[in-house]
């Protein structure tokens, strides 16, 4: 039993351990609870044997975890961390629970092993590390030597698995077959968020070089992308809100580049394949940032960040980088694109 409920970026980040128990325990019958709001990323995973939904509610919560307790789980491995999600591991019955060192308080005391939360690795390198450990039958520092060994050898990425069908759809909702760049400017936290006037900015001087932009992201950040379009001189297509998870996904992965702040669509567009040009402030890119070698980030690193404030006054880390330094690098990246295509 895997738990990892939320959020959307970390349910991605850690959506192939699946496919890692698989490989270690080809017999293993995997399950996983996730939140309702962020199943679409695990919808259509190959490796994923049941998935377990739960509605945020306290009634869900007690249906869902009678749905669970009909297998006898011999390991739950929980990836959240969260006081919430480790009660759920409790009452899993699974004979062995996981869980990582350093997150919420208290949660460590539902579970029969702890595994390390290492700040040198990515997140998704501990999710499998995790994975890793979980499964091994001994325990010390020549394991998790091994382990790490085995992880930095391993050619896993995050990844969500879409259809002929639903790539389709996506071709759709964009009306045909031409060149465009993703802007993704919303975030769950405002200190992540880059300046409005800037996004206008590089929308503009890529629409000036012949791509269509677009613009995708949840309900919540529609009044963010107005302010945005407010400011631009070329035309643009505004789709937060309107499409699903994997909606989202199909246009991703057929786009020259996406840029986009520390969030969700960020890490879904690493699982599609798509190129990405990262803005990062109150965060650390080498812990959360776009997992792999294609991508790009940008990242001026003050003396207060990584701060991991959610709210800030200041947000000096994200003025410092100017429009001029994303409409370069981006223009840069799908060059590099081209000629790899070519």
């Amino acid at each position: 039993m895997i738990i990892k409920m939320s959020s959307l970026g970390d349910v991605i980040l850690a959506s192939s351990s699946a496919k890692l128990i698989k490989e270690l325990e080809p017999q293993s019958f995997i399950g996983w609870l996730c939140e309702e709001r962020n199943v679409g990323v695990l919808e259509g995973n190959p490796f994923i044997d049941e998935i377990f939904i739960w509605d945020r509610t306290f009634k869900g919560f007690i249906k869902t975890l009678r749905k669970a307790r009909r297998y006898e789980w011999d390991v739950a491995l929980d990836l959240q961390g969260l006081f919430k999600s480790a009660i759920f591991c409790l009452l899993s019955g699974a004979k062995r629970r996981f869980g990582l060192k350093e997150l919420e308080k208290g949660s460590h005391i539902f579970y029969t092993h702890l595994v390390p939360n290492f700040p040198f690795l990515h997140a998704m390198e501990n999710y499998l590390l995790a994975v890793y450990l979980s499964l091994s039958t001994t325990r010390g520092q020549k394991v998790l030597q091994k382990a790490i060994l085995r992880l930095k050898g391993n050619k896993l990425k995050p990844v969500i698995y879409l259809s002929e069908k639903e790539r389709a759809k996506a071709e759709e909702i964009l009306g045909g077959d031409y060149p465009f760049v993703v802007l993704c400017p919303g975030t769950t936290w405002l200190s992540k968020q880059w300046l409005p006037e800037r996004w206008a900015r590089v929308g503009d001087s890529l629409a000036g070089e012949g791509y269509k932009v677009i613009f995708l992201g949840a309900k919540k950040d529609s009044f963010l992308v107005r302010k945005i379009k407010e400011s631009m001189r070329e035309p643009s297509l505004d789709l937060t809100g309107r499409t699903s998870i994997r909606e989202s996904a199909g246009i991703l992965e057929r786009a020259d580049l996406v840029i986009s702040v520390d969030s969700g669509a960020m890490h879904l567009a690493t699982a599609v394949n798509s190129r990405v040009l990262a803005l990062f402030g109150p965060t650390n890119p080498l812990k959360q940032g776009p997992y792999g070698v294609r991508h790009r980030v940008i990242y001026k690193k003050p003396k207060c960040s990584p701060c991991r404030v959610r709210d800030c006054s200041k947000r000096i880390c994200m003025e410092w980088i100017s429009a001029d330094e994303v409409m370069g690098l981006a223009k840069e990246m799908i060059r590099e694109r081209g000629e790899l295509h070519s």
